[in-house]
């Protein structure tokens, strides 16, 4: 390879490959080798020296698996080690290839001939000649412009990504291809416009995921039930939610995070759900019915934060093996449930509270799994209990701005594990405990706004790294 690497003229500095001079390398790759030569494409990010991009690209050219390449504009040992071999022979046997070329990082400096609006960043139409296509990975680049619309019509793609990029614009209204695809990632752009009818009629679509654009409107009955993972989150959608997304008997992904739907969560829409782990509608006004009881089995993350909720949701006593639930900024009152400490028992890790109108005393809880705390800003009442030095794993805490008495549990501060303690605004009385451990691994500590009294303990000096002055907000 070194004597391919070094056929041509030499290059003359590090701008010839790494100052980004990669002038249509897509279009440039396709123009080469045609359109049916492979069954795979990924487009992902590395850097290369000179050398480097000579030998990937000899390497690409003999079409080997797994090959990461940077195509550049003209960098001489790289254009003849990519011209030194034949295209692939259609008759070998790969069965799939999955080509990984690197395109430009608009982080990087441009040369003096970039064209900002024609030079690598858009994705090129002349994908439309690999009919062949069944893989195709342009996410976590710099491609912005519109989505050709010739993406939309290949015949044999069942993977599609293009998340993580710049992409403006709308969904093609009608498309003739795509019956085949299975996963479509199209989340973290700036796409917008109304959701398109056809993207409801996919066939074997599987995946779904245009959550982190800027799409709007109503959206449509899916006809099909073959979705597994269904992601619409942090879009501008509204009215309700389509009722079909109750016959998903395979789900187990749901989010339809912050947009601007109302949602019934009652037994119609979700008893079918058996294989759902993960539900996420906070940012969404929600209802619950907890006049009929369903369960959730398999239930690992619900996340209602911000949905203007007033009732604690009975369908969770059911999910024992939850282990992340999120009631925060809702309307909630009352006490918490006594059964809310058997939920998850052994396996919820991060439990949310806060900004609600819970009242009475500290919930009872079983601490063994936890490590995420959250109760701030109710109006819990009573001690602190002495069950909570039970949580050997437990991270951050937060108790603050609550009606909490009595004195600070010695334990707390002799966690080996606590990284935040936040009791501040609550009515506890008496010493500060003076046995932080020499292992402590607290970075924030707040207690004011209490009646606590005497001298600041010499154990504190323990606490190497505390962030001091800082004011720190986990509200």
């Amino acid at each position: 390879m070194a004597a391919i690497s070094a056929k041509g003229g030499a290059v003359r500095d590090s701008e010839e490959v790494e100052v980004l001079a990669c002038r249509k390398a897509l279009c440039y790759r396709c123009r080469v080798y045609g359109g049916d030569f492979g069954r795979s494409f990924s487009v992902n990010c590395v850097r290369r020296s000179a050398n480097g991009v000579a030998h990937a690209l000899a390497r690409f050219a003999r079409l080997s698996d797994n090959e990461t390449v940077w195509l550049e504009k003209n960098p001489p040992p790289a254009v003849d080690a990519l011209d030194a071999f034949p295209p692939l022979d259609k008759d070998a046997e790969y069965p799939e290839y999955r080509y990984n070329i690197h395109m430009c990082d608009n982080s990087y400096p441009k040369t003096a001939s970039w064209k900002e609006d024609t030079d690598c960043w858009s994705i090129p139409s002349s994908l439309s000649n690999f009919t062949q296509i069944t893989y195709l990975a342009l996410a976590s680049n710099s491609f912005s412009g519109l989505l050709p619309l010739s993406l939309f019509n290949l015949p044999n793609l069942s993977t599609l990504y293009l998340h993580n990029n710049q992409l403006v614009g709308p969904l093609p209204n009608h498309i003739s291809g795509l019956l085949n695809l299975k996963d479509l990632y199209l989340s973290s752009n700036f796409l917008n416009g109304t959701l398109p009818s056809w993207l409801f009629s996919l066939p074997s679509l599987v995946k779904l995921y245009i959550n982190g654009n800027q799409f709007i409107g109503e959206i449509g009955e899916f006809k099909s039930n073959s979705l597994e993972y269904l992601d619409l989150g942090y879009n501008k959608l509204q009215g309700s939610i389509p009722r079909s997304i109750s016959t998903f008997v395979n789900l187990t992904y749901l989010s339809l995070s912050s947009n601007n739907w109302s949602i019934m969560l009652e037994l119609e829409m979700i008893s079918k759900l058996k294989n759902l782990y993960y539900l996420d509608f906070s940012n969404n006004l929600v209802s619950i019915n907890n006049n009929v009881t369903y369960t959730l089995p398999n239930l690992y993350t619900l996340n209602l934060s911000s949905c203007n909720i007033s009732e604690f949701p009975i369908f969770l006593r059911t999910p024992t093996n939850i282990e992340f639930l999120d009631l925060s900024k809702n309307r909630i009152y009352g006490q918490v449930p006594r059964w809310l400490g058997h939920v998850g028992s052994d396996s919820l890790y991060f439990l949310d509270l806060r900004n609600n109108l819970f009242q009475g005393p500290f919930p009872t809880l079983n601490f063994l799994s936890i490590q995420y705390l959250f109760v701030s800003n109710n109006k819990f009442t009573g001690e602190i209990p002495s069950s909570i030095c039970n949580a050997s794993a437990l991270d951050i805490q937060d108790l603050s701005h609550n009606n909490l008495s009595g004195m600070i549990p010695k334990c707390l501060v002799h966690s080996n594990v606590l990284s935040m303690l936040d009791l501040q605004m609550n009515i506890l009385h008496g010493t500060i405990p003076a046995t932080f451990s020499t292992r402590n691994r607290f970075r924030n500590i707040n207690l004011n706004g209490n009646q606590l009294e005497g001298p600041l303990p010499q154990s504190l000096a323990n606490c190497r790294n505390l962030e001091l002055g800082s004011s720190r907000s986990w509200k």
